[in-house]
């Protein structure tokens, strides 16, 4: 039932780490600094982004060909920042950066691995 939730989950928090080592200014303490980053990043993307899509930036996002979404992106994982212990994101540039990585790379092994019905890739969760 909890499936694709918790495969999502994992995803992101491995991709946070993994553009933790590549991304200067992006510091996260130790794998369970990268769970929590995910669970909090799930969160307030669950309850903040859409209010910020709907009410304040949907002209922007047309006017602009999507690039706000990374912008709106950014401002997610600077409050996930805020909330998450061990999860740092120190600048503008540093921040954008995650939100781009985590939007491309955590979307597309979402798409490959996080399916609806097929769940012979996460096996190991059963």
């Amino acid at each position: 039932m909890y499936r694709k939730f918790i495969a999502t989950w994992l995803i992101t928090a491995l991709v946070v780490l993994i553009a933790a080592n590549f991304i200067p200014g992006l510091i996260v303490a130790n794998s369970n600094a990268g769970l929590y980053a995910a669970m909090f990043l799930g969160l307030v993307t669950a309850i903040f982004r859409p209010i910020l899509l709907i009410f304040n930036s949907f002209p922007l996002t047309l006017i602009t060909f999507s690039f706000f979404v990374f912008i709106i992106n950014s401002a997610t994982i600077s409050l996930t920042s805020i909330l998450a212990p061990g999860f740092q994101v120190r600048g503008f540039i540093p921040t954008l950066m995650t939100s781009i990585v985590l939007a491309l790379v955590a979307s597309g092994l979402n798409s490959k691995f996080v399916k609806q019905d097929d769940w012979s890739a996460f096996a190991f969760l059963t």
